[in-house]
């Protein structure tokens, strides 16, 4: 059955939409953490080799209450609001587009993700994906929990260092 979508959003190179239930489906390049998935996979490509590599991925929510209601792209990172006013981005960011500075240090000469997520249920998605360069910078916008906190998954071995500036609510 088709889909009907609320809004679009666009970037360099991934795309998502916003289905009429608040779902976020995501398509693109996926290399630099641009599908918010955790995965580099390519969505949708013309070397889809199933049927399901043309399905976006959807994009889950912390809060499950809670659906997308904007979202918008730029060079290698998407940034949506869901209808509690929390602002998710993901992607590519060794120019602090997308918020909280975290910088990795492969310490195992080995890539991997970090997720960084108000503490509570994990999300899927990753903030920073990292190789075995020495040092891989990035920010990340992310919400805190009810009890301030903001927690870190790390999948690979990583030294990390995350620097807070400006202020949380």
């Amino acid at each position: 059955m088709p889909r009907t979508f609320d809004a679009i959003g666009a970037g360099s190179a991934t795309s998502c939409a916003i289905d009429t239930d608040g779902d976020l489906r995501c398509w693109g390049d996926g290399s630099m953490g641009g599908l918010g998935t955790g995965s580099t996979a390519i969505v949708g490509s013309g070397a889809a080799t199933a049927m399901a590599d043309l399905e976006p991925v959807v994009i889950p929510v912390m809060d499950a209450s809670a659906r997308f209601v904007a979202v918008d792209g730029g060079v290698q990172f998407t940034c949506a609001l869901d209808d509690l006013g929390s602002v998710w981005c993901w992607g590519r960011n060794e120019l602090g587009q997308l918020g909280l500075d975290v910088d990795a240090t492969s310490t195992s000469g080995v890539g991997g993700y970090v997720t960084v997520f108000p503490c509570g249920p994990r999300p899927v998605t990753s903030s920073l994906n990292f190789s075995t360069a020495p040092t891989v910078a990035n920010a990340v916008i992310t919400p805190v929990s009810a009890d301030g906190m903001v927690c870190f998954h790390v999948v690979g071995e990583a030294h990390l260092i995350a620097d807070v500036s400006g202020w949380m609510r």
